[in-house]
């Protein structure tokens, strides 16, 4: 393996693993083992930033191969070890043989890997053929990771029932895989009905056609965390989401699929409780303090699920009849416990609903009795 600089002249030519630089040190064009010649950014092998062109075949048995600057202004590869052991042809630029040199190849600083007439970049006599690889030119905007999830249904502490998605990330670069840094990427979620709903923070609570501008890092990577989906009905479906740059688009399919493995929840203590107003030092209005509500949750195989969060959130009658509006975890027994259970203003039967992440809904009926 050697480094022959970044120019191929007339009779010249690259051994299995040699490799062209350009004079910048960010492009370089290697004859492989495997019969492809190929143009990677990067300084070399051992500074390989990513694929950029090849010959277009298979790969073919372990070489040798070599790659030669012809003089009929051919670039051509060959099986074999050089010009004195040339087992047979495998590619050439696609060209009908020119009159006889002088000819040159190079490894140009914009990433192209081009062949010229004459003998050399200080004797240029004139353009033959290219890869058409110039960093800078075009944009190209690939998926990263996200793509084509299906995320069950869980109940959140607001009850509903919603899927969240794993991060959604694209990389945007030139035609030649150079990263765009900061520039501005929007994400717009389509659904096919009006009773899907898709959250792309950091907006939030909006569906279709809202895009979301996002900027690249020094990378051109972009990642949206937090994206979540629900229908008004609890039911299944499909939605995409749109990456989109000037010029280029990525598409994320994402689909709302089953329930996830929930929790089990039961009401373990404080339902049902009547109680009466009295005078009380922190409240100027008489108020009805009920004792804690305990919801108990376990696991599919029947174990105590800890750390669980339990919304607690009024349900039925005037929300004003009663302060409850608190979201706690369970503990290591899997029990969630609400406390501070007011009610004022005047007397009547409420409910609290306790909605838990992953499970089911409880719902407490309490009665101020006077």
């Amino acid at each position: 393996m050697a480094n022959k600089g970044s120019v191929l002249t007339a009779g010249q030519y690259l051994s299995t693993d040699d490799y062209l630089v350009s004079d910048n040190g960010q492009y370089f064009a290697i004859m492989q083992g495997d019969g492809n010649f190929v143009l990677y950014r990067g300084s070399g092998p051992s500074h390989n930033l990513g694929y950029i062109w090849a010959i277009s075949h298979t790969a073919l048995p372990t070489g040798p191969y070599f790659a030669i600057m012809q003089g009929d202004g051919n670039f051509v590869v060959y099986k074999g070890t050089g010009p004195s052991n040339n087992l047979g042809y495998i590619w050439a630029i696609s060209h009908t043989a020119l009159p006889t040199g002088p000819y040159f190849a190079i490894m140009q600083n914009d990433g192209n890997f081009v062949v010229y007439k004459g003998t050399g970049p200080s004797n240029n006599l004139g353009f033959v053929w290219a890869t058409n690889t110039v960093a800078g030119v075009g944009e190209k905007l690939n998926i990263v990771s996200g793509n084509n999830q299906t995320q069950p249904r869980f109940l959140t502490v607001h009850g509903v029932w919603t899927a969240n998605f794993a991060p959604l990330s694209v990389v945007f670069t030139d035609n030649i895989g150079n990263p765009y840094a900061g520039k501005q990427i929007t994400w717009t979620a389509y659904t096919p009905t009006w009773s899907m709903y898709v959250d792309i923070p950091p907006y939030g609570g909006m569906n279709v056609s809202y895009p979301v501008p996002t900027t690249t890092d020094s990378h051109g990577n972009v990642t949206v965390n937090g994206v979540s989906a629900w229908t008004t009905d609890g039911s299944d479906g499909s939605f995409t989401i749109v990456a989109k740059s000037d010029s280029a688009s990525a598409t994320f399919n994402l689909t709302i699929g089953g329930l996830s493995s929930v929790v089990s929840g039961t009401i373990l203590a404080g339902n049902n409780q009547s109680v009466a107003r009295s005078t009380n030092a922190s409240w100027d209005v008489p108020v009805a303090i009920f004792a804690p509500l305990q919801v108990k949750v376990l696991n599919p195989d029947g174990t105590p699920a800890s750390g669980v969060q339990v919304g607690f959130a009024c349900g039925t009658n005037p929300q004003d009849i009663v302060v409850v509006l608190n979201t706690v975890a369970t503990d290591g027994s899997g029990i969630a416990t609400l406390s501070n259970v007011t009610a004022y203003d005047r007397t009547g039967t409420f409910t609290v609903v306790a909605s838990i992440v992953g499970g089911n809904q409880l719902t407490f009926s309490e009665t101020v009795s006077s």
